[in-house]
């Protein structure tokens, strides 16, 4: 008996999309034939798939509703996954959505991915309020790693009551709180997401502001301390070595 060529027939069978022709391996049991047997194991397998797309999707699912697990389904049959850990399961699943179900996917996702990402200590106000004045444009600053940062197209729903937060196209932030498990997620402003832009692309505090200063026709030292201040107060800023 070669149990690893077995394993290896049983394996596709179940999670191909196509089973082999070749079921002879498989043993029948009272009322299944080899393929009946086979077809226990595949119906169960995308069941499961689909069930773990619905809790990494909980607003695209009730925004679907019925047609859930049609669509979740193609796309399970299409995609199968390619290693043994769930934990990144439909990270491609948002692309074959209608633009509005595709932003709730998105902020789906990205609440999940916070979720499960490292934690980092963020800075605080007292850390900030202790730097001498002549290290701020020189300042380093980034996200923590538990942040994200999508584009919308439609409008973004409070997570929690289903209520749109932004009619229009918008730069959305999600973040979790420190070392606990509260993922929080809000748009930004124009001169917020120009900071966020700048602070991901690596630059210190004086070329953040003049990124700002070229993007939005403000006088940008007052909008962007408000955007510093609301960042160390949420959380999710810190300071880079």
């Amino acid at each position: 008996m070669n149990w690893r060529h077995d394993l290896e027939l049983f394996h596709a069978a179940v999670t191909e999309p196509e089973p082999p022709e070749a079921l002879d391996w498989a043993t029948d049991v009272v009322g299944l034939d080899a393929a009946g047997c086979v077809g226990v194991y595949r119906r169960a397998y995308r069941t499961r798939l689909v069930d773990t797309l619905r809790d990494v999707f909980p607003r695209v699912a009730d925004l679907l509703g019925d047609d859930f697990d049609a669509v979740a389904g193609a796309w399970v049959q299409a995609h199968p996954p390619r290693v043994r850990s769930l934990l990144h399961l439909g990270a491609d699943f948002p692309a074959v959505l209608a633009p509005g179900a595709r932003d709730l996917a998105l902020l789906d996702d990205a609440r999940r991915r916070v979720f499960d990402a490292p934690d980092d200590r963020p800075l605080t106000a007292s850390e900030l309020a202790a730097l001498p004045p002549e290290a701020w444009p020189g300042l380093a600053l980034g996200r923590v790693r538990a942040s994200a940062v999508i584009e919308v197209e439609h409008a973004v729903c409070d997570w929690e009551t289903g209520q749109p937060l932004e009619p229009h196209a918008a730069t959305v932030l999600v973040w979790r709180q420190g070392n606990t498990a509260l993922v929080h997620h809000r748009p930004l402003s124009a001169i917020e997401a120009t900071f966020v832009a700048g602070l991901d692309a690596g630059e210190v505090l004086a070329e953040v502001a003049e990124r700002v200063a070229e993007a939005v026709p403000v006088e940008p030292l007052g909008p962007l301390t408000a955007a510093l201040r609301r960042a160390v107060a949420e959380g999710w800023l810190l300071l880079r070595v």
